[in-house]
């Protein structure tokens, strides 16, 4: 189990990302699903990493979004530029090498 304080460090978004690219992987075989179904599946399943309380600091501007959020799709373009999903318009995603 995931340490229950975790800050916002780059030891939390890394972990973020590493966890929502495993789970990344395993939901989207039972896809395509959209990105708002994706940040369902993973607050159902690794709650523990989804503190919506630490919100995102893109380029030292803080925003209204989880950071969790932002890694997550962070983990979804990652998995996209190694040809491993693929994006379904107009936001969703599935398993496939291809671009399209």
């Amino acid at each position: 189990m995931h340490e229950s304080k975790l800050t916002n460090s780059p030891e939390y978004r890394r972990l973020i990302r590493e966890s929502a690219r495993e789970f990344l992987r395993e939901a989207l075989k039972d896809g395509p699903f959209e990105t708002s179904q994706l940040y369902e599946g993973f607050q159902t399943v690794q709650p523990e990493l989804c503190n919506d309380s630490l919100l995102c600091e893109c380029r030292g501007r803080r925003t209204d979004e989880p950071e969790w959020k932002d890694n997550l799709r962070f983990a979804l373009d990652d998995l996209r530029r190694w040809r491993e999903i693929k994006r379904v318009e107009p936001s969703g995603w599935q398993i496939g090498g291809t671009v399209g």
